[in-house]
Order: structure tokens, then C-alpha cells, then sequence
């Protein structure tokens, strides 16, 4: 079963943990095990930093041999920041359409 990572547009977006949760369940009725950075984070201290957020998430991406593009990605500088590094290391990149 292939590790998919969703990455998206989180900050300043209000309803971005409903968009994450919907492509999460999509994707694990498709067979994939899904890394969903959103609920993983939400769990995490109020204090942590953007920083830290994203050195968890690149982390995390780190277990996935797939990543999946929320829509509305290119506006966001840590999802530029998750595909940069997909394309770096060969990560397969798909792209939502829907």
C-alpha cells in the first residue's frame, strides 16, 4: 500500500481541515495510507512555531513515496515548500483535480 501526504493551503485558510479530512477519506477509499498533516498538527502545542511546523511536516513527508496536491497549493509557501522537496527526492506527485 502506497504513503500519501496531503499538501495544501493551511494558513489563513478557515476551513482547510475540512478540505485535508475529505481528501483523506477520498484517498484511503482509493487504498492508499494517508499522512494528513493537518490533523496531525492540530494536536501539537499552541506555541509551536511555523518553523516547527514545518520541519515536522517535511518529516513526515519523508515516510510517503507519494505526494497529493491540495488545489489552491501554489499559494501556499509551505505546500511550495512540500512539493520542492517531493521533486527533489522522487517523490511521485499527483495533482487534485476535483
Amino acid at each position: 500500500m502506497n504513503t500519501i501526504y496531503l499538501s495544501g493551503p493551511i494558513t489563513g485558510h478557515r476551513f482547510f481541515r475540512i478540505k485535508f479530512a475529505l481528501a483523506e477519506l477520498r484517498l484511503k477509499s482509493e487504498g492508499y495510507n494517508v499522512i494528513n498533516p493537518a490533523r496531525i498538527n492540530a494536536k501539537l502545542p499552541k506555541s509551536t512555531t511555523y518553523t516547527q511546523y514545518m520541519n515536522i511536516s517535511i518529516e513526515l513527508l519523508k515516510m510517503a513515496s507519494v505526494i497529493y496536491m491540495l488545489k489552491g497549493w501554489k499559494k501556499s509557501n509551505g505546500a511550495n515548500i512540500e512539493y520542492n522537496y517531493a521533486l527533489s527526492n522522487k517523490i511521485k506527485i499527483l495533482m487534485e483535480i476535483n
